[in-house]
């Protein structure tokens, strides 16, 4: 609750900075613009058009400012009905604050970006807003998910480490020889049961 309320507090400020910035550039800017439109001159066309979008921007920050500080300012209403318990429908947020519900979820969204709302998410599915808990466990379970399908990878490669030891233990199988005498030369010559050669003396085929 204290990080919560140093991070209002911060917001407050950054508004006000925002607000006082962008109201004086808006007002020294736009007298600015009127008096150059009232007396124009082409040759400070250049100038005016700087001018102009200085004090579109300078608005921009005002309009922001004035936003933000809204925002801020409902943070207290909404983080005493959130700190009731741990999940709330946005629906019945929105019936107790007396506002729409797309706009009760949409403010929740901003007020969660900037992190005025500690440890807490939406889900779409069932529209609620949930703090603290719940969403630790979503990491938990993602976690537990994550480890486990690891596990299963070690336990996998283990096993092929397993069955390609046993396959590379496996004694050979030597293949069996034969002696034979060629017909041509009557020599003897030693060859592999099923293979297709020749006699090492004559050249003459043999085949068992």
């Amino acid at each position: 609750m204290k990080d919560q309320k140093k991070l209002l507090k911060k917001n407050r400020r950054k508004s006000s900075r925002q607000i006082k910035v962008g109201g004086a550039l808006s007002i020294l800017f736009g007298f600015m613009d009127l008096g150059f439109l009232i007396n124009y001159d082409p040759m400070i066309r250049g100038t005016l058009i700087c001018f102009l979008i200085i004090f579109c921007l300078s608005l921009y920050t005002l309009i922001s400012g004035i936003r933000s500080k809204i925002l801020g300012g409902k943070f207290e209403t909404y983080i005493e009905l959130l700190n009731e318990r741990e999940t709330h429908s946005i629906d019945q947020l929105a019936l107790m604050l007396n506002e729409p519900a797309p706009l009760v979820r949409k403010n929740l969204e901003k007020l969660i970006k900037k992190k005025l709302i500690a440890f807490a998410y939406i889900d779409d599915e069932t529209n609620t807003i949930s703090r603290r808990t719940s969403e630790p466990q979503r990491y938990v379970e993602h976690d537990a998910t994550i480890l486990k399908n690891a596990q299963h990878m070690v336990d996998e490669h283990q096993l092929f480490e397993e069955n390609l030891t046993s396959v590379s233990k496996e004694p050979r199988k030597e293949k069996e020889q034969k002696v034979l005498i060629c017909e041509s030369c009557g020599a003897k010559n030693t060859i592999v049961v099923g293979d297709v050669t020749s006699c090492q003396y004559c050249g003459n085929g043999l085949i068992v």
